[in-house]
């Protein structure tokens, strides 16, 4: 058995499947789009498993006379058995093709990996739907029973030689190739979900934050509303008076929806614009917001206010009042 052993080719065709899984997690959670729309998705995995399997041929373990061995059928199977059917279907023809190009077309291999092709895709609905546990388990007993399988058609079609480096190369190396493929097919997948999961959390916790935030902020204007309506229902005001404090209890309203309003379209805020604010005048409002909750508890307010003016926005200038 001299010459067999896990040697630089056996290694180059690792590398070349998981670079392709760590290709198509990465591009998969970095791409809304494709995570939005299944179909981007299958063609991803299969673009990049598709690419796996051209560089295992490209550059196989080892070949002689009769046959070239590589560990193209891992991303092939991997492909039909997370992506079912379609993807399977678009991996053999390039497969087939490669194959073609590569080394000239034989029967064997078209029988051999259309028995491959049928069995994977016929297993995939049940595949995906398991746990990673039972999933590493099938992988591994599914790979080894198709290469068991397919030698033994080899050998009753064409009288295929099956010599030990064939029997340690296409038996027996593949399925542990396989099930680790699917571990870390499995654990991306895992690593993603945690990630999305992480992100709806912090989303939330802003949520939180902001509801406490706004709910205190809402307040303000509530109160003033509030103590300017007990105001009027002493009914001992003149009509003037009604009328200001009427209008101040509407502007504070008004103040308290677009409070309301910008904490609904929080997630993506519309620019404010910016103006010249009297300082004066601002505080002038707020004195004649608690003038009259301040006389009804003989506090006397008095105020001496310079005109300044500074740019900003009046709304997110306006101090909160709580008047209790």
């Amino acid at each position: 058995m001299a010459g067999l052993y896990i040697n630089q080719h056996v290694l180059n065709n690792l590398f070349y499947i998981l670079v392709t899984i760590f290709a198509f997690s990465f591009i998969y959670d970095h791409s809304r789009a494709i995570r939005q729309r299944p179909l981007y998705g299958q063609a991803l995995l299969g673009a990049c498993l598709a690419l796996a399997a051209v560089l295992c041929m490209k550059f196989p373990i080892y070949m002689d006379p009769l046959c070239v061995h590589d560990f193209r059928q891992i991303p092939f199977l991997l492909g039909t058995l997370y992506g079912g059917g379609a993807v399977g279907a678009v991996l053999f023809v390039v497969l087939m093709l490669a194959r073609t190009v590569l080394y000239g077309f034989q029967p064997l291999t078209l029988i051999v990996y259309t028995i491959m092709f049928a069995i994977a895709a016929a297993a995939s609905p049940l595949f995906r739907k398991l746990p990673r546990p039972s999933k590493l388990v099938m992988s591994l007993g599914l790979t080894f029973l198709l290469a068991v399988l397919t030698t033994f058609v080899a050998v009753m079609i064409a009288d295929f030689p099956v010599t030990r480096p064939y029997i340690a190369y296409f038996i027996i190396m593949p399925p542990f190739v396989m099930m680790f493929a699917v571990y870390l097919m499995e654990t991306l997948h895992e690593a993603q979900l945690a990630r999305a999961e992480l992100m709806k959390m912090e989303k939330m916790e802003i949520v939180s934050q902001m509801a406490a935030s706004i709910s205190h902020e809402i307040r303000n204007p509530l109160t003033v509303v509030k103590g300017f309506i007990q105001l009027l229902q002493t009914g001992r005001l003149p009509r003037e008076t009604e009328e200001r404090y009427i209008r101040i209890a509407l502007e504070e309203l008004e103040r308290a929806e677009a409070i309301i309003r910008d904490y609904l379209t929080f997630a993506k805020p519309a620019p404010k614009e910016t103006e010249p604010i009297d300082v004066a005048v601002e505080l002038q409002k707020v004195l004649q917001m608690i003038t009259p909750m301040a006389h009804m508890h003989s506090i006397h307010v008095s105020s001496s206010l310079e005109h300044g003016v500074v740019i900003g926005n009046v709304q997110y200038f306006q101090p909160g009042v709580l008047i209790i």
